[in-house]
């Protein structure tokens, strides 16, 4: 039924309103869902709203609003214990380590992309591995990081399934006392529209009218208590694709970080055991075209030495032991020391000779000496 427009009259000039700001289609809608258990349980509320105290309706469905407020207050925290920017800075931390060690960079054709990365002039393997096995350790860490990170993820989607579960249960409890206000607030029309005739008729006394005016008051509470939790509701219903919105980002990061841990840091290592194995063999073959150098160049230099050995060999083979050369020299000096000492002879005997001619003038000398003068007189 349409209520909205509708008033009973109290006195001359005065209307008191028979709707609530809750439209009848909405109400009806939300009702035809509840079960028959929740019917129960609304024309218990409707009971309960019947108490003549002031706080009946005040109190009416406060125990569930207050509960929602601290859902939704956890449904905030839960959103922003998620750290989704402290994932995201793992993450970039992981594409930066990722970038610093570009497994393609380790060509060989390309030695000053090297430079640039190991900021030295140095491309041997073990400076590669070395720099390999510092990132490696540095993308295990991260990884660490980035598994405790998808765990908080998954236990945060178990919570926000229990709250979930929750919300939904708020959702069917506020319906439930939604349609029992709404029951009583029929049975208030109801009450007002007899007693308002009763007035009218003229046989209602001062006490009727106040009663009217009390019910008058009790309806405008309650129009107020069901339009409040109508809003609640709208927070509920809202709250289910918030919550599903959150989880589904959760499951979006998760697969991120599952899909960087199993799928790019294993094809990372690949692709750098890859390259750091292709280095190595282009070193084996540096290393062997090395040797292969190194015993060319041997047998050049042993050839050659065996070349001189065999002619010296030869030669020395050929050679008599002793030179016609070194005779003739030999025979040369003999015959020149024949000759000097023939000469040396020859002169010592003209020496000789030459004494003892003055050896035999100094004997004459002597003996003239030696004769007396008178003796030569005589003579």
């Amino acid at each position: 039924m349409d209520n909205e427009g509708k008033s009973l009259t109290v006195t001359q000039g005065q209307s008191l309103p028979t709707a609530t700001t809750v439209k009848d289609e909405d109400l009806l809608k939300i009702k035809s869902k509840l079960t028959p258990e929740q019917l129960v349980q609304a024309q218990n509320y409707a009971v309960a709203l019947k108490d003549s105290r002031q706080n009946a309706i005040t109190d009416y469905g406060k125990e569930v609003q207050d509960k929602m407020s601290q859902f939704t207050d956890e449904v905030i925290g839960n959103v922003k214990s998620k750290e989704v920017g402290e994932i995201g800075d793992t993450l970039q931390s992981l594409v930066t380590s990722l970038n610093s060690a570009d497994p393609e960079k380790l060509s060989g054709d390309k030695k000053p992309k090297i430079f640039r990365l190991f900021k030295k002039i140095k491309d041997s393997v073990f400076e590669m591995t070395a720099k390999y096995q510092e990132v490696s350790a540095q993308i295990g860490k991260i990884a660490t990081k980035l598994e405790n990170q998808e765990n908080d993820l998954l236990k945060n989607n178990d919570m926000l399934d229990e709250m979930y579960t929750a919300n939904q249960k708020y959702f069917q409890q506020l319906n439930t006392l939604i349609v029992g206000g709404q029951i009583r607030r029929d049975e208030l029309n109801k009450e007002m529209a007899a007693l308002q005739a009763n007035v009218d008729a003229g046989n209602a006394d001062q006490m009727d009218v106040q009663n009217l005016q009390d019910m008058k008051a009790q309806a405008d509470r309650l129009d107020h208590r069901l339009s409040d939790l109508m809003l609640t509701r709208e927070i509920t219903i809202q709250q289910a694709p918030q919550i599903r919105l959150i989880q589904n980002n959760n499951s979006v990061l998760s697969e991120k970080i599952h899909s960087s841990i199993t799928t790019a840091i294993p094809l990372w290592k690949n692709q750098v055991a890859i390259a750091l194995s292709l280095l190595s063999q282009k070193d084996a073959v540096k290393a062997q075209d090395a040797v292969a150098n190194t015993t060319n160049e041997l047998l050049k230099k042993n050839s050659e030495m065996l070349h001189e050995s065999t002619v010296d060999v030869a030669k020395a083979s050929q050679r008599g032991l002793v030179d016609v050369d070194t005779l003739k020299e030999t025979q040369e000096n003999l015959i020149s020391t024949i000759q000097e000492v023939m000469q040396i002879q020859s002169e010592g005997t003209q020496k000789r000779q030459a004494i003892e001619g003055e050896l035999a003038q100094m004997e004459d000398h002597l003996k003239t000496a030696l004769i007396p003068s008178d003796s030569k007189t005589e003579q």
